[in-house]
């Protein structure tokens, strides 16, 4: 039996889970010439093959161990590869799929498959890449003697983004608007950012009215932001002096960079596929109105189905139905598979011991002390629970969250490095956050009070 890692978590149709691990085991072989590793979407949640990723891990921190530049060059394709899938989206928008004939559109859907493989065989290259150098830095910091830094428990130090992302600039203006609320801004704020509402390319985007959902009181607003704005000041001020305190060699302060690199590419890699859906979205909705589906039935189709569909017209209605209320895609033995109805019973994982604790350690993202009661949200039918002011506690977060964590006082994460989207989102928003905990989620209920230490990445449960 496969071991299944929980990885991270995603809410992709099964058209975009599919085109995702074609792209994963064309990187493993295009770059590596690694065979491949097996993969698992189901429901919610993302798995990977414990044994070969960690084969997979060594292999890649023995390539970096022997030449840093490695990660850099991978970087720069990855950078080209998304400017590629922004240019043929942006160039595509406007085609008029009701004015091609089965052919030309084979064509067109062929050469978006190949554009956004090239651009999602990067998604879990950077993941593994942030957590080798993240552990380097680590050993670095543990030899600077003269730094009185527990990387373990105070560890902001590795989470500064390169520059802001398109996310942050989305944030700091929801916060001027709300301060400054006015009609005019509010619909430039949409046309800028409607796009980011979006996950891995596919979905609805911001309307007027998720935005105004999202203004705060503006007292709040104000405080936010100069938090967020003093912080981000505060840190990089640290950094500064830890790199000149701790006398960083050059190849040491280029490792810090990649670092910073590869945050901030984490996040603009999701906002580049976002991005490519967005211009798109109504050559889709188009696509699909063209054999009476809609535009969600569609990406709930295989790839051979879409082509088969194209080519005889095609469609498996009762498997599509199947898929929407349930569905996992796997990749095993380098096959791919969507798997629903009763074929997703044979989908086995361990099972966990029950572990007895009050207190937590994790890793500080965002530095902050306060007392809350917790609500535990392990599915995107969850979200609605969280209230002002209450300690989200999750397994990871994905772009669904936002909402969410910026009604949280807090976020507690049991899975998740430097380039994790909790990470990057809690220093966007300026939450105080610990990720990594690995059992928060199972120790924790919802209505238990904690007492959080982000700063020590401690988290106490105080009622027994």
């Amino acid at each position: 039996m496969i071991k299944w890692k929980l990885l991270t978590g995603n809410n992709n149709p099964p058209l975009i889970r599919e085109i995702k691990c074609i792209g994963f085991l064309h990187g493993l072989k295009d770059l590596f010439d690694f065979n491949y590793i097996n993969f698992l979407y189901f429901k919610e949640d993302t798995f990977i093959d414990q044994e070969l990723t960690t084969t997979f891990s060594e292999y890649l921190k023995n390539k970096f161990s022997h030449d840093h530049y490695f990660f850099w060059n991978l970087i720069d394709q990855e950078k080209i590869a998304c400017k590629k899938l922004i240019t043929f989206s942006n160039d595509n928008s406007s085609l008029d799929i009701n004015a091609l004939n089965h052919d030309q559109l084979l064509i067109f859907f062929k050469n978006y498959l190949e554009t956004y493989k090239n651009c999602t065989k990067f998604l879990l290259l950077n993941t593994l890449m942030g957590t080798i150098v993240e552990k380097k830095l680590e050993q670095v910091l543990h030899t600077k003697k003269s730094l009185l830094v527990n990387i373990h428990k105070n560890s902001t130090f590795l989470f500064v983004l390169s520059k802001e992302t398109e996310t942050l600039k989305f944030n700091k203006e929801m916060l001027k608007l709300s301060m400054h609320f006015n009609e005019k801004k509010l619909r430039q704020v949409v046309e800028k950012f409607a796009w980011l509402n979006l996950e891995d390319g596919f979905g609805k985007p911001f309307t007027l009215e998720d935005i105004k959902q999202r203004i705060l009181p503006e007292k709040e607003a104000k405080q936010t932001l100069i938090t967020l704005e003093d912080y981000s000041k505060k840190v990089k001020n640290e950094v500064t002096k830890i790199i000149k305190k701790g006398d960083f060699s050059k190849e040491e302060q280029k490792l810090y960079k990649l670092m910073q690199k590869l945050i901030y590419y984490r996040a603009k890699i999701n906002e580049d596929l976002n991005k490519s859906g967005f211009y798109l979205l109504n050559l889709f909705y188009s696509f699909a109105s063209k054999f009476n589906l809609t535009y969600e039935e569609l990406f709930h189709l295989s790839i051979e189905e879409v082509k088969q569909m194209i080519k005889k017209n095609v469609i498996p209605q009762e498997l599509i139905k199947e898929r929407v209320i349930n569905h996992a895609v796997m990749m095993k033995d380098q096959k791919i598979s969507i798997l629903s109805g009763n074929d997703l019973n044979n989908i086995q994982f361990q099972s966990y011991e029950k572990i007895n604790t009050d207190t937590l350690i994790g890793k500080c993202v965002y530095p902050g002390k306060l007392k809350s009661s917790v609500v535990i949200v392990n599915s995107l039918k969850d979200l609605n629970k969280v209230k002002d002011g209450q300690v989200l506690v999750t397994k990871f977060t994905t772009p669904y969250y936002v909402p969410a964590m910026q009604k949280a006082s807090a976020i507690i994460t049991d899975i998740g490095g430097a380039t994790s989207h909790g990470a990057i989102l809690a220093t966007e928003l300026g939450k105080p956050c610990i990720i990594g905990t690995k059992i928060a989620t199972k120790i924790l209920k919802d209505g238990d009070i904690v007492e959080i230490d982000a700063k020590n990445g401690i988290i106490r449960k105080l009622n027994h």
